[in-house]
């Protein structure tokens, strides 16, 4: 709560909720085809609220494949959503990566193609496609801004008709209720600086 009161205070956010008996249903997550073969889901601390009006989710939220002693954790981290007003067929992802220790890459994949392949960044989409066509020219250098650190590990952007979404991997300190360690904020400051830099940049889509 005190850290959702914190997070939440911008001038732009309104209606801001928190049920702590809310959980992320996992066909959502399924469908927005980030992580391949999903099996479990984990999630709490779900916010629902308004930025600059248009509806938005944020939760804690981890994702798994396999079950039993071959549950592997694929995502550990904040996943954002939000609606927007495009109209197009296919969906595309946008990947910030640590080319030197890789964490949370999408892996569901099929049946989209490489677009855009540099050593930190990388678009998926639609054979021939140009992502900019959709969401204008602003929105790549504008997602570039999240930088990757100790504290955040890796980025992926789902862009779908009426649908945004990111999955942020986060460290422990994020990730871990401060029960045992000194809570300095610093790496929650971290978070909510790049949470509004993804509320703004799929704001952007809707200009």
């Amino acid at each position: 709560t005190t850290l959702n009161s914190y997070n939440f205070t911008d001038k732009d956010i309104s209606e801001p909720t928190c049920d702590d008996k809310e959980k992320v249903d996992l066909a959502d997550i399924i469908v927005d085809g980030v992580y391949q073969d999903l099996s479990n889901i984990a999630s709490r601390n779900v916010v629902r609220a308004r930025y600059k009006g248009k509806k938005v989710g944020v939760s804690d939220l981890g994702l798994y494949t396999g079950t039993g002693k071959n549950s592997k954790s694929v995502f550990v981290g904040k996943y954002i959503s939000m609606e927007n007003t495009l109209h197009f067929k296919d969906y595309f992802i946008l990947n910030i990566k640590n080319k030197e220790k890789p964490i949370d890459l999408p892996t569901k994949l099929d049946g989209l193609t490489l677009l855009v392949d540099e050593e930190e960044f990388a678009i998926y989409g639609p054979k021939d496609e140009d992502i900019k066509k959709y969401v204008g020219t602003k929105f790549v250098p504008a997602l570039k801004k999240l930088h990757l650190d100790d504290v955040l590990l890796n980025v992926n952007v789902v862009i779908w008709a009426g649908h945004s979404a990111a999955y942020l991997s986060y460290c422990d300190e994020i990730m871990t209720l401060p029960f045992q360690n000194v809570f300095d904020g610093k790496a929650n400051d971290k978070f909510k600086e790049d949470l509004y830099t993804v509320l703004e940049l799929f704001e952007t889509i809707n200009k």
